[in-house]
């Protein structure tokens, strides 16, 4: 009786499943926090949710308007450029939805769905 075995090494599994650094999975799982972070950011004509994309392989979101950090950390910003920091917070249009720091709430709100839909994609299943 012969027997052969083959056994994928950890990296094939790990290219297959598309779990590599910058690889499918990473997209997908920005591209969910993304998508999934839409209802919570600041919107007053949609430039800001426009403007969001998924940068460096999937391992940074970018919201490329010229006032968006001032509007994620939601403090007022007063004087001529380059402007300073108040410590008067913003007031946000359908607050408390919309606000600042929108993808980490989105993160803390959304994690069980947005792991379940990464995992799924991966072949796998999330547990925590």
């Amino acid at each position: 009786m012969q027997v052969n075995v083959r056994i994928n090494t950890s990296q094939n599994i790990i290219q297959q499943r598309g779990l590599q650094p910058g690889g499918r999975i990473q997209m997908l799982f920005a591209e969910e926090l993304l998508r999934r972070s839409i209802k919570r950011t600041p919107k007053q004509k949609g430039y800001l949710i426009a403007k969001g994309s998924v940068i460096n392989g999937g391992t940074a979101l970018f919201y490329n308007t010229p006032y968006a950090r001032y509007v994620w950390y939601g403090n007022v910003m007063k004087g001529k450029a380059p402007k300073y920091t108040t410590n008067k917070p913003l007031t946000y249009q359908e607050s408390p939805i919309r606000g600042k720091k929108w993808v980490l709430r989105t993160m803390q709100e959304e994690k069980a769905e947005i792991l379940q839909a990464v995992a799924k994609e991966a072949g796998g299943r999330a547990e925590w």
